[in-house]
């Protein structure tokens, strides 16, 4: 159930304006629960329907996948200034949200810390780069709304951009 190779990526090598967030990032699926591997047996698991079963991902996954996310980003970003990351630090799913089974039991701030160590000589040089982080959870609506609304300004000043662009190239001889 893997993504694939671009995640995280192909958006951005287009300069296509984006808000990346972590939407159930604190899980990893398996198939039926009978095809969770032995060694995540023991752990916290969450059978979803007969296909689908939910790993919760422990505090140093988290880890790993804040500073795999920074690594991602930084390694793809051609126009830095058309992503903006969001955290919703009070739940990446509505299993770790309020009233989930997870609530409270997800390492988040782990996920923000290297998030954070991994953008940081990044941001330092391009502070266009937007990190907002959130003291609510992916799937209440404010932010889904507030995320639409900055997604919606990003594509404006990103046509804008294009087209000063796209007319200093033509005025200048440089496209024929």
């Amino acid at each position: 159930m893997s993504a694939g190779e671009r995640r995280l990526t192909a958006a951005s090598r287009m300069a296509i304006p984006q808000i990346i967030s972590t939407g159930a990032l604190d899980c990893v699926n398996f198939g039926p629960r009978d095809t969770v591997p032995e060694r995540f047996r023991g752990r916290d698991l969450l059978v979803h329907n007969d296909s689908v079963t939910l790993m919760r991902a422990n505090e140093e996954e988290m880890a790993r996948l804040g500073t795999r996310m920074a690594e991602r980003v930084v390694g793809s970003l051609d126009k830095p200034w058309r992503t903006a990351i969001w955290l919703p630090m009070a739940g990446f799913s509505s299993l770790s949200s309020s009233r989930g089974p997870w609530e409270g039991r997800v390492g988040f701030e782990r996920f923000r810390e290297n998030l954070v160590k991994g953008l940081a000589g990044f941001l330092d040089k391009e502070p266009r780069l937007e990190l907002r982080v959130e003291e609510v959870g992916i799937n209440e609506e404010a932010f889904a709304e507030s995320a639409a609304c900055r997604l919606l300004e990003m594509m404006k000043e990103a046509e804008e951009e294009d087209r000063r662009e796209h007319n200093f190239f033509h005025r200048n001889g440089r496209v024929r």
